[in-house]
């Protein structure tokens, strides 16, 4: 595992979400209210992490996939890319709680997808026991950052009509729809509701 630099970054869960401190930078530490936490490149050797973190979030399977995470969802997460795209373009960071180097979320997101600039968010998944604590848009603000010092100028996600809590979440980040598709998910025809965020420069 990737020893941890000490110098991080500052992220306020105040006024705005604003962050400041230094360069947005992976393998270094967020701090979050009086918590610290970890961000990194996830790989095969995080595969038990992975798995953990699926099972601890089952409710978002069950209404995704309509079952639970099994053996081959972590390596689903880990090599699942379209057919357009390469591994090189894919980046799952997972996020570790830095008391007890627990992984606590992850994040699934594409480079360049459909056009240069525009960044896709396949996944931010949450551990139950870290849900509406600021987590969520500590991670999302330093995403934004991260995605601009790389080129990005838009960052683009679907999310599940049926899935309130997520659509409540991005709407309040900024994110606008641009379209809706129908998509099947676990044999079941679902509405994608597909959001936009243009990132300020």
């Amino acid at each position: 595992m990737d020893l941890w630099r000490e110098k991080g970054i500052v992220v306020n869960i105040g006024l705005r979400n604003r962050l400041r401190g230094a360069s947005m930078k992976l393998n270094e530490v967020i701090y979050l209210e009086e918590d610290k936490y970890k961000i990194k490149i996830l790989s095969g050797e995080d595969i038990g992490d992975i798995n953990d973190l699926c099972n601890r979030a089952e409710d978002y399977f069950l209404m995704v996939d309509k079952k639970l995470p099994d053996e081959n969802t972590s390596m689903e997460l880990l090599k699942d890319i379209p057919p357009s795209k390469t591994l090189e373009d894919k980046f799952l960071l997972g996020v570790y709680s830095y008391s007890d180097n627990k992984l606590i979320a992850i994040v699934d997101i594409l480079r360049d997808f459909h056009k240069a600039g525009e960044w896709m968010i396949g996944l931010l998944l949450l551990d139950k026991e870290k849900r509406k604590i600021g987590l969520g848009r500590a991670i999302q603000s330093f995403i934004e950052e991260w995605v601009k010092e790389q080129g990005g100028s838009t960052l683009k996600i679907g999310v599940l009509e049926i899935n309130n809590k997520a659509m409540e979440f991005w709407c309040k980040t900024g994110y606008k729809e641009y379209k809706r598709v129908n998509m099947e998910f676990g044999g079941v025809d679902e509405v994608v509701i597909a959001m936009e965020k243009r990132l300020s420069l």
